[in-house]
Order: C-alpha cells, then sequence, then structure tokens
C-alpha cells in the first residue's frame, strides 16, 4: 500500500489474548516469552518493542507495526517509490501491472497481472478490488482513512482482471488515491456483514487469507508473531527466507543486548543512546536512515493558556531545542521547524527554528497578559496561573525526558508544567476528545503532503487535529493545494501554510530523528522511509540462525 499516512506514532496498550494459526512451531511457543524460538535454519529473529493487533486494516487503531506486518501479508495495487527530493510521485507496479489516468482526470483503469491467487488458491480478481473499496468507505467499518476515499464516487469492475476508479471531481492525485490501504480478500471477508466487523475482531484472525510474500502463523499477543513463507506468492523466488519471527521486548536495552549477544538477528527502533555500543560491535551492523516523522507538542488551542498564538510563540522561545535533540539524540536528530519535514522538497526553505531566547519569550508573555502578580513564581492572567498537564506516551522514555527538559525551561520562564504518563489507549482517547492541555507525540508525515489531518479545521472532530487549531487561512490553503492536479503546482500554497504555522505555533516542533536498524548475519537489508522492513521479501541469511 502507499505510505502517505499520517499516523501517531505510539505504543500500543498491552492485551493478554492468544490466537494460534496454526500447529507450527507448537514447541517455540511452550517457550519462555523472553527466550528466543528456536527456528528453522533459513528463518530470522527480529525483536521489537511495538505489539500486533489485527491483520485488517480497516479496524486497526493505525500503528506503524500492524501496517508493517499487514504490508506484507496482503498486495497492494501499486507500490510507492520513497524518492521524495521531487514532485513527482513515483510508482511501481504490484498487483496491477499497468494504470491509466484519463485526460479529465476522473477515471483510474487498473489492469491486475495474471494469475494472482490468495494463499487459499481462490483468484484475485478486481472483484476484490471492489469490496476493498467498499469496506473502506462503508460508515459501519469506520476505516480512520476513509476520508482518502470520498472524491471516488463508484469502482468498476470492468473484467476480471480490470478494474477502474471513477471520481467525482479532479484531485492532484488520483492514482495515489485509489491506490491507498491493501487489497482483502472478498471470498472470505463478505462472509461477515460490516455492521460486525468490529464487534468481532477475532474473525480476521481466524478467516485470513494472504495475497502476500508471508503468511500469518502464529501470534501470540505480547510475546511473538511468527511469519512464514507464501508458496503461493506471484514473485518467482521470493521471500528469500522461510520465517521471520517478531520477538516482542519491552525493553529497549533488552533489545541492543540480545543482538549483541547473538540472541537476535535484527533489531529496530534501536535508541541513539545505545548507538556507540551497536558500532563498537564487530557482528553488528548498524544501519541509519532518513525519516517522516516528526515528533511535537501539541498545544490544546482550546485552552485559555494556548489560545493566543503570543504565548505560543513565547513557548517556542522558552524551550532549549537544541539542548534537548543534542541530549536525548546525540547528534542524530534535527531541531524541526514544520510539519513538512525538511528532506522534503516541499519543505520551507525559508524557515528558522525560534532561537533559545528566554528574555522574548518572557516578554511575549508580558504582553500577553501574563504576569506574576502576586510574586509566587508563576504568571498567572485573570486569577488562572499558568499550570498545565504536559501528557505523552507510558514507556517512551525519550519523549518523557524531553517533558522534563521542557519542564525545566519553563520554570525559568514562570509557567509550571507537569510531566504525565499515560497508558496509549488512556492517552490517545484523551487526544482525540480534546481532553488534555498540551501532549508530546509525532506522526508519520502524509507523503502526499495533505496536511489537513492535523491543521485543518475539518479534522478537530474527525481527524488529527487533537488542538483544535482553527485558522480560515490555513483551511483556504489547504484546500487550495488538494485541489491542484500537480504538486509542484501547489508549492506557493505548501509555503505560506509553513510560514503562518511557524509563526503561530499550534504545535512546538521538538525534532526529526533519524532511525537505526540493527542487524546480525543477514545481507540485503534496506530500509527507507516508508518502512525499516521495505524489501524484507528479499532479505537472506549470510550466517547461521542465533
Amino acid at each position: 500500500m502507499l505510505h502517505n499516512r499520517k499516523i501517531p506514532i505510539t505504543r500500543p496498550a498491552r492485551q493478554t489474548v492468544t490466537v494460534t494459526l496454526s500447529l507450527m512451531l507448537a514447541a517455540v511457543l511452550l517457550a519462555t516469552a523472553c527466550a528466543p524460538p528456536q527456528a528453522p535454519s533459513n528463518a530470522i529473529v527480529v525483536g521489537t518493542v511495538s505489539s500486533f493487533e489485527t491483520p485488517n486494516e480497516l479496524i486497526a487503531r493505525g500503528s506503524h507495526f500492524n501496517d508493517t506486518i499487514i504490508d506484507r501479508l496482503f498486495l497492494p495495487l501499486l507500490d510507492e517509490i520513497p524518492d521524495y527530493t521531487t514532485p513527482e510521485q513515483k510508482l511501481a507496479p504490484r498487483a496491477a501491472e499497468s494504470w491509466e489516468l484519463s485526460d479529465d482526470r476522473l477515471r483510474v483503469t487498473f489492469k491486475l497481472r495474471e494469475g494472482l491467487v490468495w494463499s487459499d488458491g481462490v483468484p484475485l480478481t478486481a472483484e476484490d478490488v471492489r469490496f476493498t473499496w467498499e469496506a473502506q468507505t462503508s460508515p459501519d467499518v469506520g476505516w480512520v482513512y476513509s476520508d482518502g476515499k470520498t472524491s471516488i464516487s463508484d469502482v468498476e469492475v470492468v473484467d476480471e482482471r480490470t478494474v477502474t476508479f471513477h471520481f467525482s471531481e479532479r484531485t492532484h492525485s488520483p492514482i495515489i488515491e485509489a491506490n491507498e490501504g491493501v487489497i482483502i480478500p472478498k471470498h472470505v471477508w463478505s462472509q461477515l456483514p460490516f455492521s460486525e466487523w468490529r464487534q468481532q475482531p477475532q474473525f480476521f484472525l481466524q478467516n485470513i487469507v494472504s495475497s502476500g510474500p508471508f503468511l500469518l502463523d502464529t501470534w501470540t499477543r505480547d510475546q511473538r508473531l511468527v511469519l512464514t513463507r507464501n508458496p503461493l506468492y506471484y514473485e518467482s523466488g521470493l521471500p528469500k527466507l522461510d520465517q521471520v519471527v517478531f520477538q516482542f521486548i519491552r525493553e529497549p536495552a533488552a533489545l541492543t543486548g540480545q543482538i549483541i549477544a547473538g540472541g537476535l538477528d535484527m533489531t529496530y527502533g534501536t535508541r541513539a543512546s545505545d548507538v556507540p555500543q551497536l558500532r563498537d560491535s564487530e557482528e553488528v551492523e548498524l544501519i541509519d536512515y532518513r525519516t517522516r516523522q516528526f515528533t511535537f507538542v501539541n498545544w490544546n488551542t482550546r485552552r485559555p493558556q494556548f489560545s493566543d498564538p503570543r504565548v505560543r510563540r513565547a513557548l517556542a522561545l522558552a524551550s532549549n531545542r537544541r539542548a534537548i535533540v543534542d541530549t536525548l539524540w546525540f547528534g542524530y536528530g534535527d531541531i524541526g521547524t514544520s510539519p513538512v519535514v525538511s528532506w522534503i522538497w516541499a519543505y520551507n526553505p525559508d524557515l528558522e527554528p525560534w532561537p533559545y531566547d528566554p528574555e522574548a519569550a518572557g516578554r511575549l508573555l508580558d504582553e500577553a497578559g501574563w504576569t506574576d502578580s502576586d510574586g509566587d513564581g508563576v504568571r498567572d492572567k485573570d486569577g488562572q496561573p499558568f499550570s498545565f498537564e504536559l501528557t505523552t506516551t507510558a514507556g517512551n522514555a525519550i519523549r518523557w525526558d524531553a517533558a522534563q527538559m521542557l519542564k525545566a525551561d519553563y520554570a525559568k520562564v514562570g509557567i509550571d508544567a507537569k510531566p504525565r504518563r499515560l497508558e496509549y489507549d488512556t492517552l490517545n482517547a484523551l487526544n482525540q476528545e480534546g481532553d488534555y492541555d498540551a501532549t508530546v507525540m509525532a506522526f508519520l508525515m502524509d507523503t502526499t503532503l495533505d496536511l489537513g489531518y492535523a491543521l485543518h479545521s475539518n479534522s478537530i472532530e474527525n481527524g488529527y487535529n487533537f488542538g483544535g487549531y482553527d485558522n480560515p487561512r490555513i483551511d483556504e490553503l489547504i484546500d487550495q493545494y488538494a485541489a491542484v492536479e500537480n504538486s509542484a503546482d501547489g508549492l506557493d500554497y505548501l509555503h505560506e501554510i509553513q510560514d503562518i504555522v511557524h509563526d503561530e505555533q499550534p504545535m512546538l516542533f521538538l525534532w526529526e530523528p533519524r532511525n537505526f536498524v540493527s542487524v546480525r548475519g543477514l545481507d540485503n537489508v534496506r530500509p527507507d522511509m516508508l518502512s525499516e522492513f521495505a524489501n524484507l521479501r528479499e532479505w537472506t541469511r549470510s550466517t547461521p540462525s542465533p
């Protein structure tokens, strides 16, 4: 599928359900959760702090790791080529061998590969593509990314291998919109009415067939997930591996220790603080690469403390982000300035991070009416102290450390920040309800550069504009960009959006990180900006399993 999603990066909540999809590796499942499984020789063990939820992306909460697994199980129509140095959207055939956009840009026709089958031997056809669209747009299913399909008025099955998407209006990315999401199996999943999909999530684990390079063999919640080679996958000789075991390990330090000791073949999400230790290991190869992630403080602009842009600018000036990045990222991160990450073609090069200037911050706060009228060291206005709760996800140590550093920074200008850690489900619910003061979080940037998800007023109730930011000019610019036929034609709109956001600071951009994966005894591992496992089907072993 295309990775143009704007996914909040958080740690999924723990649950305690075990689902076994086959009897393979029974001995492995009886082992303790922390012990590495005994895998076949042509297999690897991957350590991760993330967890899995469901093979049905339409009812998932949208975690990056869940999407990573789904992308190995199901085919999209096309693959996105992760080169964002130019406005051109680069695509490659996958389930579709060819595609054509009509001259009026209101129809996209895909021709499926001949001979595609599901893992039960049933042909994958245009009927599956239409069924996927019906599920994606069903109000009963309630897919979180259904807004990306609003311009599609119909999906026509022309013949078994040909399908045409019809659009009700011209957009600048019709192929992207048609392609978004993986193809799901009509002959199996249509047995359950859409209205029951969210009530019976176990159905999809008990009735799963795959079209991608791997099969979901076994999943033990919060312990391990096993993928095995799909013998009916269309690319001859792929995947190279027979089995990939994901071992869920909650402590990042344990991941580093196990791969150095030889108990794991690969880890990802490596902490910057562990980089020197990994680089010192002769057996471990450390790969770093660019990411589309940005971490920020999301201010709830409905709160009186954060309703004034002058105050939000003051908070930016009071935040020693250089110290935060240098301390927490050891030189492997950059200060953020925009919801468009700095290495994308559309980034506004005129932006400069607000400097660390507590004196200027104090002057802005005075101007906005926040002064220390009672001499207690905390600014106040209309009898209300400038005190707020700064939430973040429990288990994310780097964000917690950042919150602590911000607390110290803000105390210097008379602001009382109170960091608080919350479990994923609780934090996510409060954010979606707008029931919070400020939260440290991260997004994966939408590669189509649709910024409406976080900034348009339409996304306050049904999107990721958790802070309730409402600027009519921003709305207008986002709508204008959505209407251009070529992304390059909307560059001025994107630059102006970034200028306004930089000035009004509805988000305090903290950092853009580099990502790391650690590999031991593996070849052909090529992570990219879309996924750590982008070419998993091509990985091979160069040394025996641990």
